[in-house]
């Protein structure tokens, strides 16, 4: 059976399966992301460091507009700010975020 992403969107985001439930800009809600936190290393000439990102996708459902949102992961108490220039994917239904610490 081929996977419908757009209809099983629900099941990745789900919070027992891929997904963590935020408080977005404080409040409490029904708004879940998948938070991604990879890391990679950085040649730096005499040396290398490792460097670690926070990235989160997010349902544009849940949230129309992420620019500079202040939100908290709520199971791990985390505080992050989106920077930068949150990205869509192709079909215009997931918005790709940095995240800095707040």
């Amino acid at each position: 059976m081929a996977l419908d992403f757009a209809a099983d969107m629900h099941v990745f985001f789900a919070a027992d399966e891929f997904g963590e439930a935020l408080k977005v800009d404080g409040v409490v809600g029904e708004i879940v992301g998948i938070w991604h936190r990879p890391s990679d290393e950085v040649d730096l000439g005499a040396g290398k460091a490792v460097v670690e990102t926070n990235l989160l996708s997010i349902p544009v459902a849940s949230l129309p507009d992420p620019v500079g949102a202040a939100l908290t992961i709520v199971r791990s108490g985390e505080r992050f700010v989106v920077v930068g220039v949150p990205r869509l994917s192709s079909d215009g239904a997931i918005w790709s975020c940095e995240l800095d610490p707040a």
